[in-house]
């Protein structure tokens, strides 16, 4: 919540808001995962949806939503506790953003922005389905890998995280229709506030079930943290470089030979090991 502006010493401006006890989504979730529970979780998705649903309302597109940017003021057990921040990068819908610069965690990046796209609100949608898999992992989209060009060409190819196995059936359909790679077939915000807002989402039996399902995973030791990649950036990063070279991939045409000389697949293959160190 904003509270009031003022100036520094060196005159730059200060944003005063409310403080966020627990931090971002991605330090709340790392340092306290065991202990939230599915009606917990639920909770946190609910917000989160009402925050970028308002984003929307209003016409605008966020153009770097991710864990770090998803704040925490209470403990989950009623509405209200977390928002939507930084939206130093959105831009109003109608506003034409094809030259911006594409800054974000790779992730979290919706594959049509991949292939240089304007940003839309099912980009955001898209996002929001890797934010509802980061809430039932207690980890970062593919922190395993390194953000570079080959996680890339894997998400244009349709790779998506495992689905944990606690996941709600309502939950993962939900969660797949978010990160679809066909942005029309992605729901509207207003269609995910009605559906987890439904009789059949407030369902206690559904989360009851979830909830020993992950209880049980705890026990057997099957949550256990992966091993992050240094290569996993955690904080926004200008991509537009990366994108571009991702590009220059996309747009060859391999061609297989059985002489001695270098096809374009060799020259694919050299181009794409100088990308990926």
């Amino acid at each position: 919540m904003f509270w009031s502006v003022t100036r520094s010493k060196t005159n730059n401006y200060i944003f005063v808001m409310s403080y966020m006890s627990h931090g971002s989504l991605n330090e709340y979730l790392s340092s306290d995962f065991e202990n939230i529970t599915w009606i917990m979780k639920g909770n946190i998705l609910r917000s989160i949806v009402s925050g970028i649903k308002w984003i929307h309302e209003n016409k605008i597109i966020h153009r770097d939503i991710h864990g770090g940017n998803i704040l925490i003021k209470n403990k989950p057990y009623n509405f209200g506790y977390s928002f939507v921040a930084d939206l130093g990068f959105s831009r109003p819908a109608k506003k034409d953003s094809k030259n911006s610069e594409i800054y974000g965690i790779m992730p979290y990046i919706a594959p049509e922005v991949f292939r240089k796209k304007q940003y839309s609100f099912s980009s955001n949608i898209y996002s929001l389905g890797m934010i509802m898999w980061e809430l039932t992992s207690g980890r970062r989209p593919f922190c395993d890998r390194a953000y570079n060009v080959d996680l890339a060409l894997s998400i244009c190819d349709g790779s998506r995280p495992e689905i944990t196995e606690d996941t709600p059936q309502c939950w993962a359909i939900l969660m797949q229709k978010c990160w679809c790679s066909e942005p029309l077939e992605r729901p509207s915000i207003s269609e995910i506030y009605s559906e987890i807002n439904s009789r059949y989402w407030n369902l206690d039996k559904i989360f009851t079930e979830a909830e020993n399902k992950r209880q049980e995973l705890f026990k057997s030791g099957k949550f256990i943290a992966k091993h992050m990649h240094p290569q996993s950036k955690t904080y926004s990063k200008l991509l537009t470089p990366t994108i571009d070279s991702l590009l220059s991939i996309l747009h060859q045409k391999p061609k297989f030979s059985t002489s001695g000389s270098v096809n374009s697949f060799q020259t694919l293959a050299v181009l794409h090991l100088v990308l990926c160190k």
